[in-house]
C-alpha cells in the first residue's frame, strides 16, 4: 500500500513540475517602457512594428523635457516577443530615434533571453542621443525599459 502511495506521490510531483515549466513558458512576455524625451522639441511616433495581436498602449506624442510610459506585451501563451517603435520631431522630422525589443523562451534553459537596442534617426549628422536600458526577469519574459531621447 505504502508502495501504491509513493508511486502516486512521484506521479503528483512530476506533473506540478511539468505544469510549473509549461507556466514559465506560456507566460505574456512583454512589459513597460518609461520613454524621457530630454529634447528641446516635441517628438511625435511615426511608426511601430508591435503585432496587432499584443496589447499595447504607446503613445503618439511626448512633449519636450517630459516622460511618459508606453506598455506592450504578447498575448495567448506566446514565448516570443519582438518590436520597435520611433519617435521624431514634430517640425522637420530629421531627428530621432527608434528602439527595438527582442524577448525569446529558451526551451534549453527554461529562460527568457533579452535584447535592447536603440539607433539615431536622421544620419550620421543628426545630433540625437538615444540609449534603453531594462530591468528583465528572465523567468516570466516580463521587463521595464528605459528609452532615453536627447541631443537637440
Amino acid at each position: 500500500m505504502s508502495r501504491r502511495v509513493s508511486r502516486t506521490a512521484v506521479f503528483l510531483s512530476a506533473a506540478i513540475g511539468s505544469l510549473a515549466i509549461a507556466g514559465a513558458a506560456s507566460a505574456d512576455p512583454g512589459g513597460t517602457y518609461l520613454i524621457t524625451n530630454n529634447a528641446t522639441v516635441p517628438l511625435d511616433r511615426i511608426a511601430e512594428s508591435f503585432s496587432s495581436s499584443y496589447k499595447k498602449t504607446i503613445p503618439l506624442k511626448i512633449p519636450a523635457r517630459s516622460s511618459t510610459t508606453a506598455r506592450a506585451e504578447a498575448q495567448y501563451g506566446e514565448t516570443v516577443f519582438v518590436g520597435t517603435f520611433m519617435y521624431r520631431e514634430l517640425v522637420g522630422q530629421t531627428r530621432g530615434c527608434s528602439f527595438t525589443t527582442v524577448v525569446t523562451y529558451n526551451r534549453a534553459t527554461r529562460k527568457y533571453m533579452f535584447t535592447f537596442s536603440s539607433a539615431v534617426q536622421g544620419g550620421p549628422s543628426s545630433p540625437a542621443t538615444c540609449s534603453i536600458t531594462a530591468s528583465r526577469d528572465v523567468n516570466t519574459g516580463r521587463f521595464t525599459a528605459y528609452p532615453v531621447i536627447g541631443g537637440f
